[in-house]
């Protein structure tokens, strides 16, 4: 059901990234971890500067195995919300895997 209010919303704004980041949300709760990395890249198009959406990228890069995509997308987290410590978390485990 939410998949569907998220499309609607973005059938109204196809430029709203929280509607695509929430695509994202959904389809990797399903499992779908391929249908969400299109979704959190559709709103990291319209919004690269958005922290929250890197760490979401980066995470999900990690759990696909895609150790160096991840980690630089939890770079760029860091980097844009220093203070925050979940990112910080997140690219200390990315740097641990892939030394």
């Amino acid at each position: 059901h939410a998949a569907k209010l998220f499309q609607k919303a973005l059938s109204i704004d196809s430029s709203l990234a929280v509607s695509m980041g929430g695509l994202g949300a959904i389809y990797e709760k399903l499992k779908m971890p391929q249908k969400a990395l299109w979704w959190y890249e559709s709103a990291l198009a319209s919004t690269p500067d958005l922290a929250s959406l890197q760490h979401r990228i980066g995470a999900l890069l990690l759990s696909m195995d895609r150790l160096n995509e991840g980690r630089a997308h939890l770079e760029k987290a860091v980097k844009l919300d220093p203070d925050n410590p979940a990112y910080a978390k997140a690219l200390v485990k990315a740097l641990a895997l892939t030394k």
